[in-house]
């Protein structure tokens, strides 16, 4: 998804679902309209590895509003969930470490950890 801005929310929620946002300033947009007004098959490329927006056509080589942890995320295709098990074994060793008398959340029937 390509616009001038995003509210703080629904970016964030944008990355959590894998949409990336990208931020171009407005002329930018502008011109991109054109280009895919002109010919709608107007290539334009969202590397998010490299961290770039092109498209040669609308004269668009800019750097994606992405930081680490984020382009991580979308270039590994994780969620909340998958971020969280990357830590698995760490979790764990916390939870072997635990004092005894604190409290621990069972875990229901069938749902133990994969």
């Amino acid at each position: 998804m390509i616009a001038p801005s995003f509210a703080d929310i629904f970016r964030s929620n944008c990355l959590r679902t894998g949409l990336v946002p990208v931020r171009l300033d407005h002329a930018a947009v502008q011109r991109l309209m054109r280009a895919v007004a002109a010919d709608p098959a107007t290539k334009v490329t969202v590397d998010v590895a490299a961290g770039r927006v092109r498209a040669p056509s609308a004269g668009i080589d800019a750097a994606l509003d992405l930081d680490d942890a984020a382009r991580t995320r979308l270039a590994l295709g994780l969620d909340d969930i998958a971020v969280t098990l990357r830590a698995e074994a760490e979790i764990a060793a916390y939870e072997g470490r635990r004092a005894g008398w604190l409290p621990r959340t069972p875990v229901p029937a069938g749902r133990g950890a994969r």
